[in-house]
C-alpha cells in the first residue's frame, strides 16, 4: 500500500508566523522589503486579516516564481492590473499579514512510504499538494475579506 501523507501547521502555528504587508495604489511601489529574508524563496503562502484567513497561494515555478513576485502581483496596483483580489486586500478594514511557506520547509511536512516514493517527488510537486491541503483545512476558496 503506498501512502502520502501531509502534516499541516495549526492554525496558531500558521498566525505565529504572519508578516504585516501593505499594498501600493496606482503610481507608488510595493516594496519586497516587507518580506524580510523571505523575499527571493518560492513555496506557498497566506494571506490573513483579522485572524482570519483569506487566500492560499503557491509560486514555485516560472517568471513569478518568488514570494516577492507572486505577493507584489496581489498587492500592488499595477502589477495586479487592479485586479478584483488587489481591490478586497487594498480596501479591507484591517491590517493585512501573509505566511510565508518556503518550498525547502514544506518538505519537512510531508512523508512518502516507500512503496510511494519517486525521485521525481520536486520541491514544485510538494508545494502543489502543500498548496491544496492547506486550501481544504483553511477553507480559502475564495477570498474572504472581513
Amino acid at each position: 500500500m503506498s501512502f502520502i501523507k501531509i502534516n499541516l501547521p495549526t492554525q496558531e502555528d500558521i498566525l505565529k508566523r504572519k508578516i504585516k504587508i501593505h499594498t501600493a495604489e496606482e503610481g507608488k511601489s510595493w516594496l519586497k522589503a516587507q518580506l524580510g529574508d523571505h523575499t527571493d524563496m518560492s513555496g506557498v503562502y497566506v494571506f490573513i486579516s483579522n485572524d482570519a484567513f483569506l487566500y492560499v497561494g503557491k509560486t514555485s515555478k516560472g517568471s513569478w516564481g518568488k514570494f516577492s513576485e507572486r505577493i507584489r502581483r496581489h498587492c500592488q496596483f499595477t502589477s495586479s492590473q487592479n485586479s478584483k483580489m488587489y481591490q478586497n486586500l487594498s480596501k479591507a478594514e484591517h491590517s493585512i499579514f501573509v505566511s510565508l511557506f518556503p518550498c525547502d520547509e514544506i518538505a519537512n511536512y510531508i512523508e512518502f512510504n516507500q512503496v510511494a516514493h519517486n525521485e521525481e517527488h520536486n520541491k514544485e510537486r510538494m508545494c502543489l499538494l502543500f498548496e491544496q491541503a492547506m486550501i481544504c483545512y483553511l477553507g480559502t476558496f475564495e477570498l474572504n475579506i472581513r
